[in-house]
Parts: C-alpha cells; structure tokens; sequence
C-alpha cells in the first residue's frame, strides 16, 4: 500500500508541469546572504534620505522573496511577477492577487506582498545598482518610497533576495509573526 501512494505521489508531480519546483522552506533555514544585507541597508538608507522610517526585515516575506528570484531564474528565465502556475499581467487587475496573495500562500504572512523585481544577464551586480534601477523606475519608486497608490500604506515588512540574474524586494502591511531572518554563515 504505501508503495502504490509514494509512486502516486511521485507520479502527481512528474505529470504536473504547473507545479513549481521550488522547495519549501523552514523559517529557522532563512537566512540573509552579504549583499542582501547590503541591499537592505541601502534601501533603509534611501528612505530615511526621503523622511520615511527603515522597514522590519521579514522571515515570510524573505522566503517569498528567495522562492521567487529562485524560480525566475531557473524556470521562467523572465523578470515578471507571475509564478509557475500564476499568471499575473501588469495591464489585468485579476490577475494581480496572484502576486499580492504569495506571501499567504507559501508562509501564513497575514496580509498581501508587494514586489519590486530587477534582472541583469551577464555580469554580477551590487546593491546600489539594484536600488538605482528601482528608483528610476516610477511605479518600483513608488513602492519602496510610499508614494502616489502606496502614499497612504506604511510597510511593517520588507524581504528581500538576490540569486542568479534577479534581485527582488517585497513589503507588508502587516508585521510579521515570524519575526527577522539571521544572516548567512
């Protein structure tokens, strides 16, 4: 019997090509690598240049965010804020909860994400590069700098994660439960 359900099991996911391969991940397994950190001292950096306060790094949204660059670079090889098996497009409000709804999905966070993304093929890339590119673009600009449909949010949660070709940073309303990663060893 428990032959016929691990082959199954293993069937289910060999014949489910929506199924994203990315793993789950353990909340005491979260870390924050150097040039994250980096990343996220020049964000809290930039806000406090413009007035506003450094936002609480998150476990949950840290996981998101290591889940998705993770999956853009090694499966849908774009810089999008679609998921495997979750189409988002920029130009479709039904389509934007597949993005807002990531962070409930695979870690409980008890609110919506919003993500800033970044891609660079070739070469590596620093923090600074990151957040400029961010800031010269007018809708990434206004998440990280709560400005025209963010003005009126305050985030409580950021996580961020660099891998590959991509770098993305996510915010939260809500704070949250899970508490701030550890840096990497």
């Amino acid at each position: 019997m428990r032959l016929v359900y691990l082959l199954f099991i293993f069937s289910f996911f060999l014949n489910n090509p929506k199924k994203s391969k990315v793993l789950e991940t353990n909340p005491e397994e979260v870390c924050i690598s150097t040039i994250e950190k980096e990343l996220i001292q020049s964000v809290h950096q930039y806000r406090k240049s413009i007035g506003l306060k450094a936002v609480p790094i998150s476990t949950s949204l840290s996981i998101v965010a290591q889940k998705h660059v993770r999956e853009l670079n090694d499966e849908l090889k774009d810089l999008t804020h679609s998921w495997v098996g979750c189409t988002y497009h920029k130009l479709d409000a039904k389509t934007f909860n597949c993005m807002w709804d990531m962070p409930r999905k695979l870690t409980g966070y008890p609110g919506k994400g919003y993500e800033c993304g970044f891609s660079k093929s070739g070469s590596s890339f620093s923090a600074t590069e990151i957040l400029e590119a961010w800031i010269n673009s007018k809708g990434h600009h206004h998440v990280i700098a709560n400005k025209g449909t963010w003005k009126a949010l305050e985030w409580n949660a950021m996580g961020v994660a660099i891998y590959g070709n991509y770098a993305v940073i996510w915010f939260g309303i809500e704070k949250d439960p899970k508490g701030v990663p550890s840096l990497c060893k």
